[in-house]
């Protein structure tokens, strides 16, 4: 799993799950590095116990640019200039006994703070605790979703905090109980919650790496060993040779590697993620398409389709009319319960949503529109564009979508799908990437059906 968090980390193009990646690599290898000294001799113990410093000292950046990011991510951060002097002039001075001044190794682990050890705690507590304070204040100004995320963030950071102040007072009293571990176990809980029930972090692509290169070793592992005891045994038994059944299995392995890795990432997200393969995907909505015979059931199959890839109980078609210079709703059935079936008004091509989604899907990504981003973007904007995209979020919220997506043929905009909430989870990353390719199929298939050879120019209005 660490493998596969480096490679997320360099996969990765979020600044928020890079931060949490590093931050936490960063604490592990200080915590895990104890572990390591403690079994050193004592001659190289304090040695190597100034070097696992080096690891402290890159989580209070980490954690705390982390924070900054969490508190304001559509603002560009910089790291502070006098953060970055700290934490140069601290590496000379964790070589020397001013910051640990000896360690002890039997009969227990124990290291002997030096003289300015407090100014390095203060140097650990002062940052987070900014950052910290950077969470509460967007925290008191956010709502919904953001909301709770910020809540777990701070409290989970908090927690982990605590842990640290444990820690340090440990260094200096030895009748203080080591509890900073247990401690450090609810921050983790704390953050794994956060990241399952409110998507503070989308770990989806982590968690599969994880499982597929963890399945993939182990797979190789039983390879290698299975081979080598069976050659091992025929080249000792028939040709009285030893270590060429090893050299067989290795490469044995090395050819089959290619083959599983191709196939253990499809396995990871079909069978344990239940992810839709999207080029039989892709081939059924064609399939359920081409044969519908009328645009009623075209677009009842299309939307009961749907409904079963991305587990919605909400699916429409917004399709613009050329005759009455609006858009229509269909299946009409579907948006009964919403403020678009019961109003008279319609939406025309001087919507909000509709221009967003027409020239300015490029500030979402893949083009998807999503009710959350939206609402974070008008968060963070000026009372002016707030004004606009909470008219955006009041027409997606009419139609009942908690996404939209473009079907665009020519440059032009002939319509749009709304999808309502998961009945579980949330759209990630993956599903925008699966629907903008969905919506390219309904598109081609939608003006073909209905709109015939000749595309409406919308922006003359027919």
């Amino acid at each position: 799993m660490f493998l596969a968090g480096i490679a997320a980390f360099k996969k990765n193009k979020k600044t928020n799950i890079k931060l949490f990646i590093f931050a936490n690599i960063s604490l592990s290898l200080w915590n895990v590095s104890d572990l390591l000294i403690a079994t050193a001799s004592q001659e190289h113990a304090l040695f190597l116990d100034r070097i696992s410093y080096l690891f402290a000292l890159l989580v209070v950046p980490s954690y705390f640019l982390l924070l900054i990011n969490a508190s304001n991510p559509q603002k560009p951060f910089r790291i502070p200039r006098i953060l970055i002097f700290i934490f140069f002039l601290f590496i000379p001075l964790l070589f020397t006994p001013l910051i640990i001044s000896d360690v002890q190794i039997s009969p227990t682990f124990n290291e002997v703070p030096g003289p300015l050890y407090v100014v390095f705690v203060a140097y650990f507590l002062i940052w987070i605790l900014l950052g910290l304070f950077n969470v509460y204040k967007s925290f008191l100004h956010s709502d919904g979703l953001q909301r709770n995320q910020l809540k777990f963030i701070f409290l989970g950071i908090l927690v982990g905090l605590i842990a640290a102040v444990q820690y340090f007072l440990c260094m200096f009293y030895d009748s203080i109980p080591p509890l900073y571990a247990y401690i450090e176990m609810t921050y983790a809980g704390i953050i794994a919650y956060a990241v399952i029930r409110h998507k503070v972090m989308d770990f989806n692509l982590l968690v599969r790496w994880g499982l597929a290169y963890g399945m993939l070793l182990g797979i190789l592992a039983i390879t290698f060993c299975l081979i080598a005891y069976i050659f091992q045994y025929l080249f000792r038994k028939f040709f009285q040779v030893n270590g060429l059944g090893i050299v067989f299995s290795l490469s044995c392995t090395i050819v089959v590697f290619d083959i599983f890795k191709r196939h253990m990432k499809k396995f990871v997200d079909q069978f344990i993620f239940r992810s839709p393969d999207l080029s039989i995907v892709l081939n059924d909505i064609e399939e359920t398409m081409l044969k519908s015979t009328n645009t009623l059931e075209f677009t009842n199959n299309l939307s009961e389709k749907l409904k079963q890839i991305w587990h919605t109980n909400h699916v429409g078609l917004i399709l613009w009319n050329q005759n009455k210079a609006a858009f229509d709703f269909l299946p009409k059935n579907e948006f009964r319960d919403y403020i678009v079936g019961k109003m008279t008004e319609n939406i025309t091509n001087s919507d909000f949503l509709v221009k967003t989604l027409e020239s300015e899907r490029r500030l979402f990504l893949y083009g998807i529109v999503t009710e959350d981003e939206i609402s974070k973007l008008g968060e963070n904007a000026s009372p002016g564009q707030r004004t606009t995209f909470w008219k955006i979020r009041r027409t997606m919220r009419w139609l009942g979508a908690s996404v939209c997506v473009p079907l665009m043929m020519d440059k032009q905009l002939i319509g749009f799908l709304a999808l309502g909430k998961k009945v579980t989870g949330e759209y990630n990353n993956e599903d925008k990437k699966f629907l903008s390719h969905i919506g390219e199929v309904i598109a081609q298939m939608t003006s073909i059906r209905i709109f015939g050879p000749k595309l409406i120019n919308i922006q003359a209005g027919g």
